[in-house]
């Protein structure tokens, strides 16, 4: 079995499922419209043996796209050196950790080195000037909470309706999107770092299940503003709570007789 980057274990005080409060999200448990720009990691060179970081990451972002309506995109490489991946790859739960209290950048703050380049040159010490942008690129406006999710298609569904899911197959770690796909409802389809990006499984090939559970701090909610229409006029919408979503927000606006355009534009960058 070829291991593109993820190791298997989990601490004693890791949480489980039950462990963070519960909310259905995306009722759908379908996040096929909030999926982002896809990334690879690797190059002809070598391999960044870093699924666990960029499939974390991914997860973030999605989840922002969900809640705001913005796609922004994180630096893999950071997170990857930052959680201390190796040639053997690295802990789910050392990834999850390392959002929660490191945070992350942009990727324009830390961007993949020009080619050709090889393992030292991606994993170079990162400079503490990039390093302190993590506390207002990602701390100041994310809380990011963390359970192992149980491996049955019906957990699975459920907990979909909350957030993705980062999953492990053989050798590698993914971005679950949906759930319950197939003629049987036991394919799961993901999102991954290798071309085709878009692939889908049945539920035996999966070992581990993590929720890397990301919300926008009520602060940056309550400052963001969206957009409505409704008979040609435009009006200006405060967001009130940090886990209602873009759907969420289309079913208010519906009842109020407004539409909702999608994606929907912000009034000031996150």
């Amino acid at each position: 079995m070829e291991n593109h980057g993820v190791i298997i274990g989990r601490k004693k005080s890791d949480w489980i499922a039950g462990s963070i409060p519960y909310q259905e999200r995306n009722p759908s448990g379908d996040w096929t419209p909030y999926l982002v720009r896809a990334e690879k990691q690797w190059y002809p060179t070598f391999d960044t043996q870093a699924c666990v970081s960029f499939s974390a990451n991914t997860l973030c972002e999605i989840q922002i796209k969900q809640q705001t309506g913005v796609e922004v995109n994180f630096s893999d490489r950071f997170l990857a050196k930052m959680s201390g991946t190796t040639q053997q790859g690295n802990w789910l739960y050392i990834v999850g950790d390392t959002l929660r209290k490191t945070g992350g950048v942009l990727e324009e703050e830390w961007p993949v080195p020009p080619e050709p380049f090889g393992w030292n040159d991606y994993y170079v010490e990162i400079p503490q000037f990039v390093k302190d942008r993590a506390k207002s690129q990602f701390l100041d406006k994310y809380d990011v909470q963390t359970e192992w999710i149980t491996i049955t298609p019906e957990e699975l569904k459920k907990h979909f309706k909350h957030a993705p899911l980062q999953l492990v197959i053989p050798g590698h770690a993914i971005a679950g999107f949906v759930a319950g796909v197939g003629i049987d409802g036991r394919k799961v389809k993901y999102f991954d770092t290798y071309d085709p990006y878009i692939k889908e499984m049945d539920i035996s090939q999966i070992s581990d299940v993590y929720k890397i559970l990301l919300t926008v701090k009520r602060k940056l909610m309550n400052q963001t503003k969206v957009v409505l229409s409704k008979d040609g006029q435009t009006v200006y919408v405060a967001w009130p709570v940090p886990d209602i979503g873009i759907e969420g927000l289309k079913k208010i606006a519906n009842v109020q007789g407004f539409e909702v355009p999608n994606p929907i534009p912000p009034s000031s960058s996150l």
